[in-house]
């Protein structure tokens, strides 16, 4: 059953990067805002659907692999966590400097090389998050926070800057949407997944000692 679970999950991640990726390529050159909705699906939508099919892919890995990933989620999970918290942070502020995203813009090698990096590092990300056990869960939490201020920082930027950052997109307004998606709706996105993931936590505590829950 678990299995078949992370299957839908990597299908739906799937289908979702090929909706950001293909579907949203034309427009999103045109458009900042459309260009701020890729991103968004590449990073809250379809990076945590990658991340929870991802045991799919794992078991079909090389030995090897399959440790480095079991050391990942061991012991040492904080550290990783703060690494992949660190990694998605700066991919994310990094491609929207406006040299970089110009750049981006203008070239197609780099244009893949930033969906890539910003998929890659959200993916890491929120597998990371997933793996939490439940005496991790408050650094997850943490974690998902402090994503969300960096996604609310760039994105108020944006939206209350008094010009434009990017020469490939001189509309205002358009920036202005593009920044209040970045704000609002990618920034939620980090919030919802917190709260999922407490609830979930407490909802396991429940599970496994209900007694002490209530006479509590």
């Amino acid at each position: 059953m678990r299995d078949r679970h992370a299957v839908m999950w990597l299908v739906a991640g799937l289908v979702v990067l090929a909706v950001a990726i293909v579907g949203l390529e034309r427009v999103s050159e045109t458009s900042f805002t459309w260009h701020m909705v890729q991103h968004m699906l590449l990073t809250v939508v379809a990076a945590p659907l990658l991340a929870l099919g991802a045991p799919v892919v794992l078991t079909r890995l090389p030995d090897r692999w399959q440790r480095a990933a079991e050391s990942v989620t061991g012991p040492s999970w904080v550290a990783w966590m703060f690494v992949a918290l660190g990694l998605q942070s700066a991919a994310m502020v990094l491609w929207h400097i406006p040299p970089a995203f110009q750049a981006a813009v203008e070239h197609d090698a780099l244009h893949g090389l930033e969906h890539i990096t910003m998929l890659a590092t959200a993916v890491f990300f929120w597998w990371v998050v997933f793996s939490a056990g439940s005496n991790r869960v408050a650094v997850a939490i943490v974690a998902l926070f402090f994503a969300t201020g960096v996604c609310s920082a760039l994105g108020a930027g944006l939206t209350l800057a008094s010009h434009t950052w990017y020469p490939a997109y001189r509309s205002s307004s358009d920036q202005a949407m593009g920044g209040v998606i970045m704000w609002a709706v990618v920034g939620t996105a980090y919030l919802i997944g917190a709260v999922i993931l407490f609830f979930t936590w407490l909802a396991r505590l429940e599970r496994t000692s209900p007694g002490e829950l209530v006479t509590g």
